[in-house]
């Protein structure tokens, strides 16, 4: 189900929605949080792919670090993020595929990364604004398997 409701957010996006472009390096170092779009968990618990509540943090020497949690964060797991290392890596082509690696990992994983550069004024606070990321999943076939909106932590 959530996939499904992550399929249909990716759909809207690009049917009506907002401008977007190719991120480029400049734009990821931060602190990012997932703008959770439903509701229910992920249907399988393991599963950190779907999580509701996910935290990125993306330093300017290609670091990256990632955490995922099924409710939202307790300050204690946020200075745990805050304190952990960088230890993926990452890089950004000009068509604004992301590459992460990471020597625990069998394959590096492959994104489409892009930001928002205009957005229609909305009063869903889940609803995609300037400046936030769409972080994409594009399956064996092109389609688009899953979306993920990203906006800056204050």
């Amino acid at each position: 189900m959530r996939l499904v409701a992550l399929a249909l957010l990716a759909a809207v996006l690009l049917a009506a929605g907002p401008h977007l472009r190719s991120a480029r390096n400049s734009d990821l170092p931060g602190v990012w949080m997932m703008v959770d779009i439903t509701s229910n968990g992920p249907s399988d618990p393991e599963d950190k792919t779907l999580a509701p509540y996910q935290i990125f943090g993306f330093e300017k020497s290609g670091g990256m670090k990632h955490m995922t949690s099924g409710k939202p964060f307790t300050a204690g797991q946020l200075e745990l993020f805050r304190s952990a290392p960088f230890s993926t890596r990452y890089g950004l082509d000009g068509n604004g595929t992301l590459l992460l690696s990471n020597p625990s990992w069998d394959a590096a994983l492959k994104y489409q990364c892009r930001l928002v550069s205009k957005a229609e004024a909305a009063s869903d606070p889940k609803s995609p604004r300037a400046g936030d990321l769409l972080l994409s999943s594009v399956d064996e076939r092109g389609r688009e398997a899953w979306s993920k909106v990203l906006r800056k932590a204050p």
